[in-house]
This record gives C-alpha cells, sequence and structure tokens, in this order.
C-alpha cells in the first residue's frame, strides 16, 4: 500500500511536505484495501481513476482538483474524512 500511495502522490505531483493531501490519497487506498483490493497497480489504476488522472498521462493542473476528487462530497465513505476537514480549515 505504501508504494501506490507513493505512485499516485508522484504522478498527482503531491510532495511530501503536502502532507493532508497525501492523508487523502492514504485514506482512499486504505479504504480500497480494507474492501479487499491489495493489488499495487490496481489500487494506483483506481484512485488515479477517481482523480480524474491517468497512470500514463499526468495531470496537467497540478494536485488540487485531482485531491478534491478523492473526497466523496457526502463524506459517508471515507473514515476519518471530518478530521481531515478539520485539519483543513
Amino acid at each position: 500500500m505504501s508504494m501506490a500511495l507513493e505512485e499516485v502522490c508522484r504522478v498527482l505531483r503531491i510532495g511530501a511536505g503536502a502532507g493532508r493531501d497525501r492523508e487523502v490519497v492514504a485514506i482512499r487506498i486504505i479504504e480500497l484495501a480494507r474492501r479487499g483490493e491489495l493489488e499495487y497497480r490496481r489500487l494506483v489504476e483506481r484512485v488515479l481513476k477517481e482523480a480524474g488522472a491517468d497512470w500514463a498521462r499526468p495531470p496537467s493542473l497540478g494536485m488540487a482538483s485531482e485531491v478534491t476528487a478523492l473526497v466523496p462530497r457526502d463524506g459517508a465513505s471515507l473514515p476519518g474524512l471530518a478530521l481531515l476537514r478539520t485539519l483543513r480549515g
């Protein structure tokens, strides 16, 4: 899972200093793993697809729009999302 996190962050251009954004991606990867998806390639492809990015085509707008796409509007499916929203201010 850590390799998937690093690859997604690389493609979405989320740097090591962007802790909150990395946390959103990590939570999504963990959620998928809890549902049974443990294969690296499928985890990366799924998260990037949900973020509107293609593994073969890096996003052109930077990472903010891609990370936002990972967060469901209702917040129901991401554990700890309330904490993330609090951190974001």
